[in-house]
């Protein structure tokens, strides 16, 4: 499969959320979808991984994409930071694939862009018109009140939303970074993680990812966390049937 040389995780949580995706979305055809990448400035980091997460999350959305295509599906695509960029416009024509992985596979800007998930899905919503399935490949590293309101608005307008958080494994289990070049990202900042211990870390992690995860239930959009190191079929599965 399409993750074979990434091995190693334990993919907890799965079942729980598995049955519930799929019920979702196993009767629906001829969607129009779209997958909106994250670009900012903590996406190209990488700890232990073998891949940044901006590398990993072009690999799911390169699979997502070629999945829906094949089902028929329209689906188009953006990245965003402090704003959308690169959009292209759903279509369900097989050559569309080429068009979104070389719009996706350019360097994105890195260093120095934040995060704006709500004002990037406010100007997104209004181009990309009409969806019915809207993925978010993501850290999510803001605000969780702001994260949960800018995914709740894609559902607000009838789309049902998938958000999959993607971590390193050492943001995953909490593990205190190293290094200038992580806290100078937007990991640091959101999270803190300058001065503390490494049990104070774990708990702001820990209170982060939980606050996206209750936000998420009560708006009913699906959040799967998934890690640099998890086999990239695996999250995508759920989604498609």
């Amino acid at each position: 499969g399409a993750g074979d040389d990434l091995r190693g995780i334990d993919w907890k949580a799965y079942g729980r959320t598995d049955r519930f995706v799929v019920k979702e979305f196993e009767a629906e055809t001829n969607l129009r979808a779209a997958i909106l990448l994250d670009a900012s400035s903590s996406m190209v980091w990488k700890g232990r991984g073998l891949l940044t997460k901006y590398e990993y999350g072009i690999s799911l959305a390169a699979g997502l994409a070629q999945l829906l295509l094949h089902r028929g599906d329209a689906v188009g695509a953006a990245r965003f930071d402090t704003a959308p960029t690169d959009i292209l416009l759903p279509s369900a024509h097989p050559a569309h694939l080429h068009a979104l992985l070389q719009r996706l596979a350019e360097e994105p800007a890195g260093r120095g862009r934040r995060t704006d998930i709500v004002g990037s899905i406010e100007a997104l919503a209004q181009r990309l018109g009409r969806l019915d399935l809207v993925v978010v490949i993501s850290d999510l590293l803001d605000d969780p009140d702001e994260v949960v309101t800018g995914l709740a608005r894609l559902g607000s307008r009838g789309a049902r939303v998938v958000a999959l958080q993607t971590l390193d494994p050492i943001e995953a289990k909490g593990e205190l970074p190293q290094g200038d070049a992580y806290e100078d990202s937007e990991t640091g900042a959101v999270i803190g993680a300058t001065g503390i211990d490494a049990a104070e870390y774990r708990r702001r992690v820990d209170h982060f990812i939980g606050a996206i995860t209750a936000g998420c239930r009560r708006h009913r959009i699906t959040h799967l966390v998934v890690t640099t190191d998890t086999p990239f079929d695996h999250p995508l599965r759920p989604i498609v049937g």
